[in-house]
C-alpha cells in the first residue's frame, strides 16, 4: 500500500447525516414492517430472515423493489447487500439508480433483468424504467449484454457470468451497452457462500466489488460514465431499484442486508515483526488514512489479537492531515480506536500486547475500518499480520526456588515456600513486574500469603506497610500479583514468600510436581506439593486452642542444601499481647542445622497480607541445633492476628534420607510444637530454576 497523501481536486463534499445511512435488512414477512418506503412489483416478496425474494425458482418470473425515497447524488453513493443465487442458470439480477425526481414502472423481464427494454428482432416487446441513470447487470444467462436488452457492440452471442453496464435510457430510448467483465468463480452462491455486492458511483466514475467467502475482487474499476455514448448528466437525486427475472431457465434470486451510504475510500495496512519469543510484548502498527470523497468524522478501527495476548493497549501515535484521535480501548483481545479522518487525512496507531511465557505457535493481529454513516469504498480496508513465536528468552534471571513444600491431607492447608535472589545484580523492579504462581495438580491457592526480606548474615528486613492483594484465577490454580517492593539485591537480600495452598477434596493421594512460579520474566520453577494418603498424619499442630502453633508446610531440601521452614502462630485470646516478651526458641529435627535466616510477616482479615516491620535478634546454640529469639519490634498481638515465621536450615551432607519429625517450637505458654522435615538424596531434582 502507498503511503503517498491524496489530493482532492475540490473539497470533499458535505454529509447528509439526515440521510445516510439507509439501512434494510429485508428480514421481515410484510412490507409494512419495513423501515423504508418501498414497492415491490411482480413476483418480489418478502420471506423473513432469507430477505428480499425477487424470483422463485421457476420459468418466466420477474419481481423489482423500488425504493420510493431520493437521496443525493453530489457526495456520491455506496450501495451494497449479501445476496442468493442458485437452483438453476438464468438469468440474473440488476441494481440500478434513476432520476431521483422521477417514479418507474418495471423494466424488461428476461435479458434486461428488469432495467432496459427488451427487443425481438428490431422491436421493442417490453419497455425499460423511467429515467434510468445506470443499470448494474449480474448477468448468469449472459443477455444482458447482447441486443436482446437494447443497444450494444456485442451482437447476440451470450456472455454468461458477466457484471455489465448499461448507461441511461428512458422507456423505449438509450440503455446503451458500456462495459462487461467476468465475475470471478461465476454468480451463483448460497449464503453459506457469504456473497456480496458493493456497487460505488463517484462524480459518474463507477466502481463494483464482488465478495465471496471474505475475498472481495474488483471487478470494475473507476468506469466513467460521462465518457459513455449518449450517456445522460447526472440527476441531482437518485432512487434505487432492485430487479430479477427468469425465463426458459430459473434461478432463486435473494438478497439481504442492503446499506446505501455515503462513500469513502479508507485503505488500511497492518505491520509488525515476523516471529517474537514468546513471554515479550508485541507491537502491531496499524496505518489508515482516506482517499475520499467525503470526510469521515466517525470512523472507527475494530481489531483483534489472535490468540489473546494480555496487557492489550491501543494509542494513536500520529497523525496527518487534519485527522484527530478519538477515544481507544481494548477488552480481552479486541480492540477498537475511533478517528476523526477528513479527506487528505491519515493516522497511525500501535496496538500492544504480552505473550505467554509458554505460548507456541504464532500470533494474528487483524484489523479493519469503517463508519456507520460512511461506506469503506476501499478494497484493502482490512489487513492482518502474523507473528511466529520463537522459545522464551528470559531477561531478568532471577534465581527463584522451592524451600519448603508441602504435604497435606484432601481438603487440608498448608504453605509452599519460596524464595527469590537477584545473583546477576539486575535492573529489576519487582513493583511493575509480574509474579504468577500455578499449583501443582490437585491443589488450589488459598490467597493467603507473608513475604519478608533476609540476607546472608542472618538479618532481616521489615517490609514495612506494604501490603498484598493477590488476584486468584483458573478456579483458584492461578496465584497472581503485583505492586511489590523494588528487590533490594545490591544489599544481597534475598525475598522469601509463604503461599497458603489447599489440597482439594477429591484429590488422590501422592506427590505432584507440575505446579509452576514465574517471577517477573524468570525461568520457570516447578513447584512440587504432596497429597497424603490415609495412614500419613493429617496435620503439624500442638493443639492449643488458646495460642495454636502450627507448621503449614513440611520442609523438603537435599542433602547437604538449604531451605526454610514456615512456622504459624496464632493468636485467639481476647486481650493483647506483646511479642517481644514471650519465649521463642526452635530445635531443627535431626540432620538439620539453623543457618541464621530468620524472618516474619502477618496476615489478618483474610487475604490481606502485612510484611514485617524491623529486624529479628536471634541467638543460635547447641552446634546450630537451637534457635532462640532474643528481639523483635513491638508487635502488639490479637485475636486474629497470624504471625509466620521463615526459618532458614541446611541438611547435613549425611543427613539420612527420609522423614525427620523430632523438631520442636516452643512460643511462650503455648503447648510445643513438633517440627518435621524431609531430606532427599542428592540426586533429586533441582529445587531451583537454576
Amino acid at each position: 500500500m502507498t503511503t503517498t497523501q491524496p489530493t482532492a481536486a475540490s473539497p470533499a463534499p458535505k454529509s447528509s447525516p439526515g440521510v445516510f445511512p439507509i439501512e434494510e435488512t429485508f428480514r421481515v414477512t410484510d412490507a409494512k414492517s419495513l423501515q423504508h418506503d418501498w414497492t415491490l412489483h411482480g413476483d418480489a416478496t418478502l420471506t423473513g430472515d432469507h430477505g428480499l425474494q425477487l424470483t422463485p425458482n421457476a420459468n418466466y418470473k420477474a419481481g423489482t423493489a423500488l425504493l420510493n425515497t431520493p437521496f443525493p447524488s453530489h457526495s456520491g453513493v455506496s450501495i451494497e447487500f449479501d445476496y442468493y443465487a442458485a437452483g438453476g442458470n438464468a438469468d440474473g439480477f440488476a441494481v440500478y439508480l434513476i432520476d431521483g425526481a422521477h417514479d418507474t414502472g418495471v423494466g424488461g423481464r428476461g435479458a434486461a433483468l428488469g432495467y432496459s427494454f427488451v427487443t425481438d428482432g428490431s422491436k421493442i416487446v417490453a419497455e425499460g424504467v423511467t429515467k434510468g441513470y445506470l443499470g448494474v447487470g449480474f448477468d448468469a444467462w449472459g443477455n444482458f449484454s447482447t441486443a436482446l436488452a437494447g443497444p450494444t457492440t456485442g451482437g447476440k452471442t451470450r456472455q454468461p457470468n458477466k457484471v455489465a453496464l448499461r448507461g441511461s435510457g428512458d422507456k423505449r430510448a438509450g440503455f446503451q451497452y458500456v462495459v462487461g467483465v467476468d465475475a470471478p468463480g461465476g454468480l451463483k452462491a448460497t449464503w453459506d457462500d457469504q456473497a456480496h455486492v458493493q456497487v460505488v458511483i463517484v462524480n459518474a466514475v463507477v466502481t463494483v466489488h464482488l465478495t465471496r467467502g471474505g475475498r472481495t475482487t474488483t471487478v470494475l474499476d473507476g468506469v466513467d460514465l460521462k465518457l459513455a455514448q449518449g450517456q445522460d448528466a447526472m440527476p441531482g437525486t437518485f432512487k434505487l431499484g432492485l430487479s430479477a427475472s427468469t425465463g426458459a431457465e430459473t434461478m432463486l434470486q435473494r438478497l439481504r442486508n442492503l446499506v446505501i451510504a455515503l462513500p469513502a475510500e479508507m485503505p488500511l495496512q497492518v505491520e509488525g515483526p515476523d516471529e517474537a519469543p514468546a513471554g515479550s510484548e508485541i507491537t502491531y502498527t496499524v496505518t489508515v488514512r482516506n482517499d475520499g470523497p467525503n470526510d469521515v468524522p466517525g470512523a472507527e478501527i475494530t481489531g483483534a489479537l489472535v490468540p489473546g495476548l494480555s496487557n492489550v493497549t491501543v494509542a494513536v501515535t500520529g497523525t496527518d492531515g487534519g485527522a484527530q484521535a478519538g477515544d481507544g480501548n481494548a477488552h480481552g483481545e479486541n480492540f477498537t480506536q475511533r478517528l476523526d479522518l477528513p479527506v487528505g487525512g491519515s493516522a497511525t496507531i500501535t496496538v500492544t500486547g504480552t505473550t505467554e511465557r509458554d505460548a507456541t505457535g504464532q500470533v494474528t493481529c487483524t484489523a479493519t475500518i469503517g463508519s456507520h454513516e460512511h461506506r469503506n469504498t476501499a478494497k484493502d480496508r482490512t489487513d492482518s499480520h502474523t507473528t511466529r513465536l520463537t522459545a522464551h528468552i528470559p531477561l531478568d534471571n532471577l534465581k527463584v526456588c522451592q524451600q519448603g513444600a508441602v504435604s497435606v491431607k484432601p481438603g487440608e492447608q498448608g504453605h509452599i515456600a519460596i524464595s527469590v535472589a537477584n545473583p546477576d545484580n539486575n535492573a529489576i523492579d519487582l513493583a511493575a513486574a509480574e509474579l504468577v504462581f500455578d499449583a501443582p495438580t490437585g491443589f488450589e491457592w488459598t490467597g493467603t500469603i507473608t513475604f519478608t526480606y533476609y540476607n546472608a548474615n542472618g538479618q532481616t528486613v521489615g517490609t514495612g506497610d506494604t501490603s498484598l492483594d493477590p488476584t486468584l484465577e483458573n478456579d483458584d490454580k492461578r496465584l497472581r500479583l503485583t505492586g511489590l517492593q523494588d528487590l533490594r539485591s545490591a544489599e544481597g537480600y534475598v525475598l522469601a514468600y509463604a503461599l497458603g495452598i489447599k489440597a482439594r477434596p477429591e484429590a488422590a493421594p501422592g506427590r505432584r510436581t507440575d505446579g509452576k512460579a514465574v517471577v517477573a520474566d524468570s525461568a520457570p520453577l516447578r513447584l512440587t506439593a504432596t497429597v497424603q494418603g490415609a495412614d500419613e498424619a493429617q496435620s503439624f499442630t500442638n493443639g492449643d486452642r488458646k495460642l495454636p502453633v502450627l507448621q503449614p508446610a513440611m520442609l523438603e531440601t537435599k542433602q547437604g542444601e538449604s531451605g526454610f521452614m514456615a512456622v504459624t502462630v496464632g493468636f485467639e485470646q481476647d486481650g493483647q499481647q506483646d511479642l517481644s516478651t514471650l519465649d521463642q526458641q526452635f530445635r531443627t529435627p535431626t540432620g538439620f542445622k539453623w543457618n541464621g535466616y530468620i524472618s516474619y510477616s502477618y496476615y489478618s482479615g483474610g487475604k490481606q497480607s502485612q510484611g514485617s516491620q524491623g529486624d529479628i535478634k536471634h541467638r543460635i546454640t547447641d552446634g546450630g541445633k537451637t534457635l532462640a529469639i532474643t528481639g523483635m519490634p513491638k508487635l502488639m498481638a490479637s485475636k486474629g492476628l497470624y504471625l509466620t515465621y521463615v526459618l532458614g536450615l541446611t541438611a547435613d551432607a549425611d543427613a539420612d534420607v527420609g522423614r525427620h519429625d523430632d523438631g520442636e517450637a516452643r512460643i511462650g505458654d503455648a503447648g510445643p510444637l513438633k517440627l518435621h522435615a524431609t531430606v532427599f538424596a542428592k540426586d533429586e531434582p533441582a529445587k531451583c530454576n537454576r
